[in-house]
């Protein structure tokens, strides 16, 4: 599977679980090599409470997987 695949695959599940404010060209990191594949996610999302107050997500998740 390539890169651009697994990206494709990766902004489909998102919009499917209804999350549509995440970029993948910006949260999404993907790198392949001959033995390997590397994937990392970065999300945050802040929303606005009460004046200055925010609630805050944040998801960070990396993952290798080795053939």
């Amino acid at each position: 599977m390539s890169i651009n695949a697994l990206e494709n695959n990766f902004e489909t599940r998102l919009l499917t679980n209804n999350v549509r404010e995440f970029d993948v060209s910006e949260g999404f990191f993907a790198e392949k090599t001959d033995n390997s594949v590397y994937l990392a996610v970065e999300y945050e999302v802040r929303i606005p409470m009460y004046s200055n107050i925010d609630a805050v997500l944040k998801f960070e998740e990396s993952f290798e997987k080795k053939f």
